[in-house]
């Protein structure tokens, strides 16, 4: 057996490098261990080797990290036994079954053993279940560091993890830390496919060891709470192993735990579920969710990445020392990242920031949740059909806490504030809502309280009001003069009826607004019908458009020729419109003028003059303006929008409805759908239902919809300046979508808006790996889209604006795109992303990339010759995959 020992002493220098809450451990050479490891089942040689090796897949701790204490438990031994300090056994297997050898804690400079793991190779926690049912860590305390010359003194949480360590401060080298410390030791016995480690706190007595260990003039105070050997009280042990693994050769991080009772023998009795396999006594969260948009989340340089070991140093009354004392309690923590911008008060903890006003500026910036922050679910759900469900995912809504629930209504405290206006007369205090016990939150928003629990206030209206309708595209039919007629609908899928969307009696109501002034609201099925064309990549080049009617009043006289009265029949009067198309100027014989920015044609399902109702049904048909002739291939038509629904006497509710589109072919040839290249569903996961920032307030919410409209052709508004063109950026779907989120990822402080549309970055809120793995281009794409970009059309740089005069939003006036000075397809994706000068050069010089040097009518011609794939294809040397290192 072999050992590796943390010395008696420890280094100023060492300690300088340590990080102040669950940081390193200690330092020491290789010397000989006393004790070595706990073998409570008596002779089982070889028996962790043994069982690993007859199942390799389940044994591997990289992809089953708790087979790490699995494996010691199925071999015969106890896992952690408590006799003043802990003793834990545990195993480490690669991707062949075999032991991981060689794990050390820290060599005597100081520094690990391990390269690739700075913290070393394995760490310690152990925490406690209370009543409240909360968790509470046995070996974290509290310290009053006195720094030297200072009258000062700072509050450190400190020492969550074990090995011990001196407190961090600004200036620890200030600390006296030449006196012997109290450390853990690992020992490791390779016959036996195993590791031991004893740790330096006495979880029975977590002072002693501590204060042992205290520099001159820091006072320890503990938390309170030590191991209780009653064989009732639950507890949970968890590893911090971060080590390389000699198959992969890749660097494994994972959290091994597991959740015991101890009996008065000090041995610890894991916790089985009915099939004999260890379970939690507590399970709110499971990592799956987290990871479903946070790819592979880790905090604290990445070694902390399994929420049930989050808890166990996160616990109510935990304080980030760096940031006035902020509250870190784990379910506090994570909703107010979550919530980010939309709190009203700052919150940092350390670097990473969730609010934070500017303080010159005064300007706020944070986090900005990409999905719903109502949808509860999305992270921990209970019911029998959740997709990551967990044993107490319910909590949210039986258990109602204080800590959770302050984090986002974090205005409870300010006198008029909602919460405290919705809790007058409920018997809590409001004067110090802090002093309010949890229970007196379930008494009114636990389950048995229909108005007020907490499942019903976080519901989404818009979904459950959404699940009643329902667009159709019935058909669509290329007439002789090129014109496309659509029969649709808007139906209830629960009974398949379908609205009659043109009784604007019915489905109207009247708002007041600010001055008390009412005002009918008749766009109840609000939307567009879109007729685009060129499916390989939408150019809707030579679109034609009408007069798009901007009212419909149920009674009374119109007061302008944009003001349409509906007609007995539903149907707005055709004079009306005729009126109109004799105002707009007349092109190719047609009463319209010529689309700008690449659009589609744009039909209203309400007011088109050419709507006609189908026989007595409640289905309808539109007809829309001529496809030139020059277009080939296929077309497309889709439905998009939204349904207005009131919700109180001033406000409306707009409630998407999922998108539908319809194909068609525009010559002989055969319909060619639009190529899938990422789906709805993978948006959904991190977006849900595009009800906020995205999507035009989801009245456009699936892909095949988006491309129609942001494509190379369609730039974002201009601004012209002294004579002097500024070109925006383009709207091209592509490439808008891959730079939104690099820039999300890159907490970019001082960008605020996205690319000048007001929508909102998560400026400096974590870290790239907070937003998930931006190389995983499988977040998004499918069927390895990403590994061939079948794009042939590029993205305008140059276009068409109205210079007549100097303006900041310059009219776009580009009606033919094809002198657009463009960057070639393929560039247009990676370099949204690739950004520096050399990956500019590498496009043009290797890949033969055009930025700015050709047009869209060369891209047509053959002109351009990108060559990206003779390296980067799925079956070159150096695929995208590789890469991205997804393969």
């Amino acid at each position: 057996m072999k050992s590796t020992m943390l010395r008696l002493g420890l280094m100023a220098a060492m300690i300088a490098s340590l990080a102040a809450c669950g940081g390193s451990g200690g330092g020491g050479d290789a010397t000989p261990a006393s004790g070595g490891g706990s073998n409570a089942g008596g002779n089982v040689t070889g028996a962790v080797t043994a069982l690993a090796a007859k199942d390799p897949a389940s044994s591997n701790t990289a992809t089953n990290p708790n087979a790490a204490f699995r494996l010691v438990l199925d071999a015969g031994m106890t896992p952690l036994s408590v006799s003043s300090p802990p003793k834990v056994n545990f195993a480490v297997i690669d991707a062949n079954g075999k032991h991981v050898p060689g794990l050390t804690l820290f060599n005597s400079g100081g520094a690990t053993a391990d390269p690739a793991c700075s913290g070393g190779n394995v760490k310690f926690a152990m925490a406690q279940l209370q009543p409240d049912d909360t968790w509470r860590s046995l070996i974290s305390n509290k310290q009053n560091v006195q720094l030297t010359g200072n009258a000062a003194k700072t509050d450190v949480i400190y020492a969550a993890l074990d090995p011990v360590q001196t407190a961090t401060i600004s200036n620890p080298a200030t600390i006296d830390a030449t006196h012997p410390q109290l450390v853990g030791l690992l020992s490791e016995n390779a016959t036996e496919g195993y590791y031991t480690y004893k740790a330096a706190t006495d979880v029975t007595n977590p002072k002693a060891a501590t204060t042992a260990n205290a520099a001159a003039g820091v006072t320890v105070l503990t938390n309170g709470y030590a191991a209780v050997k009653d064989g009732v009280t639950v507890h949970r042990a968890a590893l911090l192993l971060c080590y390389v693994d000699p198959v992969t050769k890749a660097t494994v991080k994972v959290n091994p735990y597991f959740d015991f009772t101890i009996g008065a023998d000090g041995k610890a009795v894991p916790l089985k579920d009915a099939a004999g396999k260890l379970t939690e006594a507590k399970k709110v969260v499971d990592r799956a969710a987290c990871n479903a948009c946070h790819q592979n989340f880790a905090a604290h340089g990445g070694g902390r990445n399994e929420p049930q070991v989050c808890v166990m140093c996160h616990n109510p009354g935990s304080q980030d020392f760096h940031n006035n004392g902020a509250q870190v309690d784990f379910k506090l923590m994570v909703h107010k990242f979550h919530r980010g911008k939309l709190l009203t008060q700052d919150y940092v903890v350390h670097n990473s920031v969730a609010r934070k006003t500017d303080p010159v500026t005064k300007a706020v910036y944070g986090v900005t949740y990409p999905g719903e922050i109502r949808n509860c679910t999305k992270c921990h759900d209970g019911s029998a059909n959740a997709a990551v469900k967990t044993a107490q995912g319910d909590n949210w809504k039986t258990k109602p806490s204080k800590n959770a629930c302050f984090a986002c209504h974090d205005n409870y405290k300010v006198a008029g504030s909602k919460w405290q206006v919705a809790h007058v007369g409920s018997g809590v205090s409001l004067a110090d809502p802090d002093a309010n016990p949890d229970s007196l939150c379930a008494s009114c928003h636990a389950p048995l309280n229909a108005t007020v629990n907490a499942a019903n206030e976080h519901k989404v209206p818009e979904w459950v009001m959404g699940e009643n309708y329902q667009y159709n595209i019935w058909k669509t039919t290329l007439n002789a003069d090129r014109t496309v007629t659509i029969e649709y609908s808007v139906s209830n899928p629960k009974d398949g009826t379908d609205y009659d969307i043109l009784d604007f009696s019915r489905y109207s109501y009247v708002l007041s607004n600010t001055a008390g002034t009412l005002k009918t609201k008749t766009f109840v099925f609000s939307g567009a019908i879109y007729v685009g064309w060129g499916t390989d990549d939408y150019t809707n080049t030579g679109a034609i458009g009408r007069p798009w009617q901007s009212a419909c009043i149920v009674s009374g006289t119109p007061t302008s020729a944009n003001t349409t009265a509906c007609s007995t029949a539903g149907l707005p009067q055709a004079s009306n419109q005729a009126a109109l198309d004799a105002t707009v100027k007349v092109t190719n014989g047609y009463g319209g003028t010529l689309i700008t920015r690449g659009q589609p044609v744009a039909l209203s399902p309400l007011f088109d003059p050419t709507i006609k109702r189908v026989g007595t049904s409640n289905r309808f048909t539109i007809t829309s303006t001529p496809i030139p002739a020059s277009a080939s291939g296929s077309g497309v038509v889709a439905y998009a929008g939204r349904v207005s629904l009131q919700k109180d006497a001033n406000t409306s509710y707009a409630i998407p409805v999922k998108n539908v589109v319809s194909y068609f072919s525009l010559d002989d040839k055969p319909v060619a759908a639009r190529r899938d290249v990422v789906a709805t569903a993978k948006c959904e996961v991190c977006h849900d239902r595009f009800i906020k920032n995205h999507g035009h307030n989801g009245s456009r919410n699936t892909p095949e919809v988006c491309v129609i409209c942001h494509n190379g052709n369609n730039p974002l508004n201009t601004t012209v300046k002294a004579g002097v063109v500024t070109y925006a950026e383009t709207a091209h779907f592509k490439r808008f979508v891959h730079m939104a989120h690099e820039e999300l990822a890159q907490n970019n402080k001082n960008s605020t808006t996205l690319l000048g549309q007001g929508i909102n970055f998560p400026a400096q809120a974590l870290n790239t790996a907070v937003y998930g793995q931006l190389k995983n281009c499988n977040m998004c794409h499918v069927n390895d889209s990403y590994q061939k970009d079948l794009g042939v059309s590029g993205t305008s740089v140059t276009y068409a604006v109205d210079l007549s005069k100097d303006s900041t939003n310059a009219q776009v006036t580009d009606s033919d795109p094809s002198d657009n000075k463009v960057i070639s397809p393929k560039a247009s994706a990676c370099s949204s992303c690739h950004t520096t000068s050399g990956a500019k050069d590498h496009m043009i010089s290797v890949g033969g990339a055009a930025f700015g040097t050709a047009t869209q009518a060369d891209l047509a011609a053959g002109k351009v010759n990108e060559t990206c794939n003779n390296c980067h294809a799925a079956t070159a040397t150096i695929p995208v995959s590789t890469m991205h290192g997804l393969k």
